[in-house]
């Protein structure tokens, strides 16, 4: 029997067989990225875009995109002697999730994070292989390290899966 491994806002957890969660993945931003040689994988519970200049913190390296992005990266490389041709991100949340009225005196920060992680992957040169960010409803984002499958499902109980 493989473990479920829930992942807390800020944190970060890899596995080679389990299954990675992020429950309730509102504004937040669910980045997994796997490495498709040897299926160790890595996902981040995204909070924010970016951390203040100078400001780091062992115990949630998850918690910013561009902490986030970095740690997945390096420790997926380091573990596993390979490069970044060789891993692939997949990327969910990122919704509203405040009123229309709220939400035009205020930033949406769902879409600020979404954004954030694609630029940064783009950066990184990793490819993006699903894609599942926006909307309305909080979802919950599962990833299969062992089969190398995302399933998310939304507050709304839709589910969109991808291998």
């Amino acid at each position: 029997r493989r473990n479920e491994i829930p992942i807390g806002i800020g944190k970060i957890s890899y596995t080679y067989n389990d299954i990675l969660f992020c429950a309730a993945v509102g504004s937040c931003v669910a980045l997994t990225i796997r490495n498709n040689r040897s299926g160790y994988t890595g996902m981040a519970h995204v909070f924010l875009p970016d951390a203040a200049t100078g400001h780091h913190s062992e115990d949630s390296p998850g918690k910013y995109a561009d902490w986030a992005v970095t740690n997945l990266i390096n420790n997926l490389l380091i573990k596993t002697d390979s490069s970044v041709n060789d891993l692939s991100a997949y990327v969910s949340g990122g919704a509203q999730m405040f009123p229309i009225r709220q939400a035009q005196c205020c930033m949406d920060i769902g879409k600020i994070n979404a954004e954030r992680v694609r630029q940064l992957l783009i950066d990184h040169h990793i490819v993006i292989k699903f894609w599942d960010v926006g909307g309305k409803a909080a979802r919950t984002v599962a990833f299969d390290a062992a089969k190398g499958e995302i399933s998310v499902t939304k507050k709304d109980d839709r589910t969109v899966k991808k291998s």
